[in-house]
């Protein structure tokens, strides 16, 4: 008798967590099912499958993107990153460009963010994508709305698209997935199936990439052929520094040979490069559209320089 009770003890203890009823995620289920009609049996296979991975949450406490302007650079721009940018669009130049005449996005910023996100496909991800979403939807208070939101996302992907129905897909820490880091709600919302073959792949099939990248941008309010940004030179910082963007002379800017854009929207934004030295930028629309994939500011300056420098290049 005391040998049976000492057995169903030890089995209680060695069997994991996440094998007993879990609110979080019967809410999550009633959720996909209610909402967006997926089998609740679908979706708790997969929630209950996941698993708490503590590296996301140590790496979305100290990103590389609060870095200052001089470390941050460093990192993304380097020759060797700029060099394969350069030959990545001369290898791909006809299904870029094809794609940019389709959803008139230049096709150097779809080169430039995919340099950033994947490295042209060298980067290799850790984590599993389902395990970052879920730790970070459940363990995560300052953002668990908004990763809750993209564990649900994640879940009906792989319920819609069998590409994604996988455990094993590795991702960022914060959960992004294939070449152009895209998050499980953007896939749903923004990537295109170019070949039409009935699938989405992010993870292999650069004509989607590109094309996913460029809608998403499209999407998001890109300015064909504008400019992104422009450093302010120094001589002209009494011009600009200190004055709100609704202030701004934008003729005298224009004087000096600024382009500025059709919009007219302007910003400027101080860059660190450590704690006492800064470069000076007017930013544009584009750039906030950018922004809008990543919402650092280093990220954006870092897209439009591999952008620009990709671009003289070719000239």
């Amino acid at each position: 008798m005391f040998k049976k009770i000492f057995i169903i003890i030890i089995c209680f203890f060695i069997l994991p967590l996440n094998t007993f009823a879990d609110e979080f995620i019967d809410n999550l289920t009633r959720i996909l099912y209610e909402k967006h009609y997926v089998p609740m049996e679908f979706s708790q296979k997969i929630l209950y499958s996941l698993n708490i991975d503590n590296k996301t949450i140590e790496k979305i406490t100290a990103p590389k993107e609060a870095l200052n302007w001089g470390r941050y650079k460093n990192i993304f721009i380097t020759d060797e990153r700029l060099k394969r940018a350069v030959d990545f669009l001369k290898e791909h130049f006809l299904l870029l460009d094809q794609v940019e005449s389709e959803l008139k996005v230049d096709k150097t910023v779809i080169v430039a963010i995919i340099a950033i996100e994947s490295n042209f496909g060298l980067y290799r991800p850790v984590h599993y994508v389902g395990d970052a979403l879920f730790t970070l939807a459940k363990e995560y208070p300052p953002r668990s709305p908004f990763f809750t939101r993209e564990l649900i996302s994640y879940v009906l992907l792989r319920y819609l698209d069998k590409t994604y129905d996988d455990n094993s897909i590795k991702g960022s820490y914060a959960g992004a997935i294939g070449l152009p880091q895209f998050m499980p709600s953007s896939i749903l919302n923004y990537a295109v199936d170019y070949d039409n073959d009935c699938r989405i792949d992010l993870l292999n099939n650069w004509g989607d990439v590109f094309a996913s990248i460029a809608n998403y941008l499209n999407k998001n309010g890109w300015q064909y052929k504008e400019e992104v940004a422009e450093q302010v030179k120094k001589e002209h910082y009494m011009i600009v520094e200190n004055v709100s963007p609704n202030n701004l002379d934008i003729n005298l800017l224009v004087q000096n040979g600024y382009n500025i854009p059709k919009s007219k929207k302007i910003d400027t934004k101080k860059f660190y490069l450590n704690d006492n030295e800064y470069e000076l930028w007017l930013t544009y629309k584009n750039f906030d559209v950018i922004k809008s994939y990543n919402k650092s500011d280093n990220y954006a300056l870092t897209a439009y320089l591999i952008k620009k420098f990709i671009e003289d290049k070719k000239e």
